[in-house]
């Protein structure tokens, strides 16, 4: 399998430049971004293996490469674990098609897991290995996840003050894919709206945050990024004279930055 590792590399540079830029206030338009990375957290919400974090056996991992298979049942995240492992492991996300959908992450003795999202059930892939002449024992769990958020500004989620909405944004996704949340407001006041980002194993993990009025679909009222690392930050719409945000229906939009990630996260329209 081929990898684009000069295309990583300008990701990486480009990625590393916008966060030194930030680095006083990670802010970009009307989000203010703390830097915080908040715990994983493993949620039981039905009956079944997948939702009850069951470890699932891939088997014996060799220093030659070789396809481990894995299905879900919905989106969620996929928590790959080594035990043995001595030196150095290599694995990569492969969709049904033989396409890479993150870039090859290394996992070290120091910490012997992979982190990966996915928002589509279905079948994937682990291509692996382990260092020369070493072994090691893999398995995996699967956290379901809620996925909302609709794919257009008709079928956009209705956000209401003070309640919580959460989706996913898998590796499969591309850039191109959105997802569109709505707030109505009726009088004038400030919009604060509380994000929340679960990073994956990838250092690209960023999500591009966008707010439109459904008046003007074409100008931005405001946007800004939630870089990898960056687990929480607060949207604040402000387009009125008072510096509050007008009447009307506003939409949040979020998408990838970078093809290669993938991650969970939460909304919530702040009291």
């Amino acid at each position: 399998m081929k990898y684009r590792k000069i295309a990583k590399t300008i990701a990486m540079a480009v990625m590393s430049l916008v966060v030194f830029m930030n680095s006083e206030i990670a802010y970009a338009g009307g989000l203010v971004v703390e830097d915080e990375q908040p715990g994983m957290e493993e949620e039981i919400e039905e009956e079944d293996d997948q939702a009850k974090n069951v470890s699932h056996s891939l088997g014996k991992v060799t220093d030659a490469y070789k396809y481990y298979k894995v299905s879900v049942k919905s989106p969620g995240m996929l928590v790959l674990k080594f035990t043995g492992l001595e030196g150095k492991a290599k694995a990569t996300l492969v969709n049904s098609e033989n396409m890479s959908l993150s870039f090859e992450t290394t996992v070290k003795p120091s910490k012997p897991r992979a982190v990966y999202y996915v928002g589509k059930s279905g079948t994937y892939y682990f291509w692996m290995k382990c260092a020369k002449g070493k072994t090691a024992n893999a398995k995996y769990t699967f956290t379901k996840k809620p996925k909302l958020g609709g794919m257009s500004y008709a079928k956009a989620e209705v956000l209401k003050k003070g309640a919580k909405k959460c989706s996913v944004l898998g590796f499969e996704a591309s850039t191109e894919q959105k997802q569109y949340f709505k707030v109505k407001i009726t009088k004038e006041q400030l919009v604060r709206v509380k994000i929340t980002k679960g990073n994956s194993c990838s250092e690209t993990d960023t999500v591009f945050v966008e707010v439109y009025k459904s008046n003007d679909k074409k100008n931005r009222v405001t946007w800004g990024w939630m870089y990898e690392g960056q687990g929480k930050g607060t949207l604040y719409i402000r387009n009125s004279k008072n510096h509050k945000t007008e009447p009307g229906t506003y939409y949040i939009v979020l998408s990838k930055s970078y093809s290669t990630s993938g991650f969970d996260y939460s909304l919530t329209w702040m009291k």
